[in-house]
């Protein structure tokens, strides 16, 4: 059975619907249809590791609920439940593990990544990872069921579940390799406030030390580190990163490797004019940031979707974001914007230890490429933001940014 379309968009994220809402921006009438591998319409994934975890009220179902009118009101047909196969760039066509194929003139990728597994028994029952709907509702089951829990990963993920767990008062052991917390995009002094903070909520922290193997013992389970400590468990939620989903891509022979991902442009396509990649698979030349690199984060994802939508309508403008990060554990809202990546220098502004302040990370020149600001107060953030946003684009020299003048301490 053969369909077609002038839009075809393989993911179930964020990014499909908002790539279709850019399409119907710039085209009213063109065919959009989304395949999803899911069994649900595409959804938000940041509430997986916070309210899904800890709130009682929270229904999993809201995580998509929210577009439930969006599809048939702007005529997408959704195919949910069905992986893509193959892609036929040749003949433009797509095929899907049922045996269907759907011919497209303008094809998105976007298949985002999954948890990267942990080896020496990481498949164990009892051991979680964190990406989709239902491994959500297996953790938020365990934390009440199964304790003590062992969190491997000081990541967002990692820290998220922590969170959860000092919500509800649950003992849990955090292992992470690194010397300091959010080791990806935070330095020492914000890694050794959370460690300070959250240890006074009933958190331990076994750092600078990594899990090397998780074995079934005495009815639970153990957690072994390299430096022969071992930590005994109930349930285990491994959060170590992500891997991504780049088979299908790669497959069909564009450009990119699986650590990477696939290469675009600013404007979000591949080495194929008739087909657009984005969200945590895209390794895009970054506009703002002056490299070439890919991000895994929801926003990222979705401002891609847009981006890429519009082009692949025939806009024709480039991707040009200055990248944003956000994460809330527990009593504490984090943004971050900007790059984290191989800083020539760090300093601190505000009050680390009361939890109101921002790390500035800089180059060479002492131009500003990070702001990572922290407080109690989530909508405090908001303005700092739109002030961090200003000083990366201006290039704005990090020493003489002051808590004041960024709206932190």
């Amino acid at each position: 059975m053969s369909l077609s379309t002038r839009y075809l968009i393989i993911g179930g994220g964020v990014s499909g619907p908002a790539c279709s809402m850019a399409i119907r921006e710039h085209d009213t009438e063109g065919g959009i249809t989304i395949v999803c591998g899911e069994n649900h319409p595409p959804y938000d994934r940041p509430p997986l590791s916070k309210p899904a975890l800890f709130k009682d009220e929270w229904q999993f179902d809201d995580a998509y609920s929210k577009f439930d009118n969006f599809y048939p009101d702007n005529k997408i047909e959704l195919i949910i439940g069905c992986q893509a196969k193959r892609i036929d760039r040749t003949h433009r066509r797509v095929q899907l593990e049922d045996g269907r194929e759907i011919e497209y003139e303008n094809l998105l990728i976007a298949t985002g990544s999954g948890s990267r597994r942990f080896e020496n028994g990481g498949n164990l029952p009892g051991v979680y990872y964190l990406r989709r709907l239902e491994e959500s509702a297996a953790i938020k089951q365990a934390i009440h069921e199964s304790q003590p829990l062992v969190i491997i990963g000081g990541g967002y993920i990692g820290m998220e579940v922590a969170a959860a767990c000092a919500k509800l008062g649950v003992p849990a052991t955090l292992i992470e390799r690194n010397a300091h917390l959010w080791p990806r995009f935070a330095g020492s002094e914000t890694g050794e406030f959370l460690k300070s903070h959250f240890g006074k909520l009933g958190i331990a922290f076994h750092l600078g030390d990594a899990a090397s193997s998780i074995e079934a013992r005495d009815g639970g389970l153990v957690v072994t580190t390299e430096e022969g400590v071992e930590h005994p468990a109930k349930a285990v939620v491994v959060a170590i990163g992500a891997a991504l989903n780049t088979e299908l891509a790669l497959g069909a022979g564009l450009e990119g490797s699986p650590e990477h991902g696939v290469s675009v442009d600013s404007y979000l396509q591949t080495s194929d004019p008739n087909v657009w990649a984005c969200g945590d698979i895209a390794n895009f030349e970054d506009i703002a940031m002056g490299k070439r690199w890919h991000i895994e984060h929801h926003l990222n994802a979705r401002w891609q979707g847009l981006a890429a939508g519009a082009n692949m309508a025939g806009a024709n403008e480039p991707y040009d974001r200055v990248p944003y990060f956000w994460s809330d554990v527990h009593d504490i809202s984090m943004i971050l914007r900007g790059d984290p990546e191989n800083p020539a220098g760090v300093r601190y502004v505000g009050d680390v230890q009361a939890g109101e302040f921002a790390e500035l990370r800089y180059d060479a020149g002492g131009a500003l490429r990070m702001g990572l600001a922290v407080s109690h107060d989530e909508k405090k953030l908001d303005p700092v933001s739109d002030t961090l946003e200003e000083l990366i684009r201006a290039k704005a020299q990090a020493g003489s940014i002051t808590a004041e003048s960024l709206g932190v301490g």
